[in-house]
């Protein structure tokens, strides 16, 4: 059926379908969640365990526990209004004041807070304590550190013939992984050591470890399930052949660098939020446990929806199914979550996937902005259509279609301004000559800005 275009306050009142907002800055998205909220409430009335049914993920503390207060405001307010004809005052004020006391154990939670939770109620099931730390960045860095050192000094023995013993203080299982990959450096000797010369002399080894740093730290996962493109081809022959070996001595590398990185965290129950994505995966590779939450969820609401990843959207996939719906909500010019390997990528592919889809999606739009001056508005308009989506800044030849034209400039990345500027006020700004940004704005007696 795919993707439909609506006014979402004329459709929200059905929250039984698949919602794909898209939410500039200061347009009302908080009032939209929480309204989506209530109305998956009222729907399921006079059932007020439906909260244990609701799953509503965001990305920050401060945003989970507003939109939790925002509802429980809600929730007392509606346990004081007149209810519908059809119900009478004692069903409909014991409804509220039962769903406002469930909420103390509702699923709105940080997307890390949801991981935690999942892991820890099927902790036997997948061999974790459930007295899991969480690492902090320092400990992370420092944890990929050692493994990378450890991963390099495996590779410099074996390009020198030494013997390695660096491993065998490992647990059996990331010995036995080190060792399947080093049995692969051994039978290619001559294609690995041209290869490791190469990077070394052209590549460097710095540059070498800084790669290392990025994969260990946000593609762990992805390095285990990648394949190397074997029928890639560059006009130089000879370069297209050295840069499939350097792209399959990385990725060995990039393995046992894994194997100790886990060894040293995973395997002691420490965490790094990648780690926690993918624990639940591992939790959904049950499938009854993956029945489970899919049968439990049967609504998921995710907020800031810009700042998931491929690992997280991988989690809302499973958790989907034609029985339950999702309201997804977030602004792509928004995206603050790189450093922990946030995609915006995944806002347009999840459009490009629902096109695709037989299920119908419901795509809203909310642009007109309430908080900002016409002047900010117009200048971040201008940005976005001219630098963050001008296609002519995107490379992407073998993309599918579909995908490229989720990541142009569209309708949806425009925002408008409620308030119009007032009558002859002055808006401080450079003149085309000035190069300097403005630091204060100062006012005089008269009001006029100098």
């Amino acid at each position: 059926m795919g993707i439909k275009k609506v006014d979402i306050y004329k459709e929200i009142d059905n929250p039984n379908r698949n919602f794909f907002i898209s939410a500039s800055a200061g347009t009302g998205k908080t009032y939209l969640l929480t309204q989506h909220y209530l109305k998956i409430l009222e729907t399921n009335f006079p059932n007020a365990d439906i909260v244990d049914n609701i799953l509503a993920v965001t990305f920050t503390n401060k945003a989970a526990a507003e939109m939790k207060n925002r509802i429980m405001d809600l929730v007392s307010k509606k346990s004081t209004e007149k209810p519908p004809l059809e119900y009478n005052d004692l069903e409909w004020n014991r409804y509220w004041n039962e769903v406002k006391i469930n909420l103390s154990r509702s699923w709105i939670r940080t997307i890390d807070s949801f991981c935690s939770r999942i892991i820890r109620e099927n902790n036997i099931a997948i061999g974790v304590d459930p007295n899991f730390i969480i690492m902090s960045n320092f400990q992370k860095q420092r944890e990929i550190d050692k493994a990378i050192f450890s991963a390099l000094t495996v590779i410099l023995e074996l390009y020198e013939d030494k013997t390695t013993d660096s491993i065998n203080s490992l647990p059996t299982k990331r010995k036995e992984n080190i060792e399947k990959q080093m049995k692969q450096l051994t039978t290619e000797r001559k294609k690995f050591k041209l290869t490791f010369k190469y990077i070394l002399k052209e590549i460097g080894f710095e540059q070498l470890i800084e790669v290392l740093n990025k994969i260990i730290s946000d593609w762990r996962l992805e390095i285990s399930r990648a394949n190397i493109v074997e029928d890639f081809e560059l006009s130089d022959h000879t370069f297209s052949e050295m840069y499939k070996n350097i792209l399959w001595l990385l990725k060995i590398i990039s393995l046992i660098t894994c194997e100790f990185f886990l060894s040293q965290t995973v395997d002691l129950f420490m965490y790094d939020f990648k780690a926690l994505s993918e624990k639940v995966l591992e939790v959904f590779e049950n499938p009854l446990l993956l029945k489970k939450y899919q049968d439990k969820f049967k609504y998921i609401i995710v907020d800031e929806f810009q700042d998931t990843n491929y690992l997280q959207k991988e989690i809302f996939d499973k958790l989907h199914t034609k029985d339950n719906y999702f309201f997804y909500v977030g602004d792509r010019k928004q995206s603050i979550y790189r450093f922990r390997g946030a995609d915006v990528s995944v806002f347009s592919q999840t459009l490009t996937d629902s096109a695709k889809s037989s299920e119908e999606l419901l795509l809203g739009e909310l642009t007109i902005n309430r908080r900002s001056h016409k002047s900010i508005i117009d200048y971040a308009n201008f940005i976005s259509e001219k630098v963050l989506f001008n296609k002519d800044y995107i490379n992407l030849e073998d993309t599918d279609p579909l995908l490229l034209n989720t990541f142009i400039f569209n309708s949806g990345d425009t925002s408008f301004s409620e308030i119009p500027p007032k009558e002859n006020e002055i808006v401080p700004s450079l003149i085309g000559t000035d190069k300097k940004r403005i630091k204060y704005v100062t006012v005089n007696e008269d009001d006029q800005i100098s």
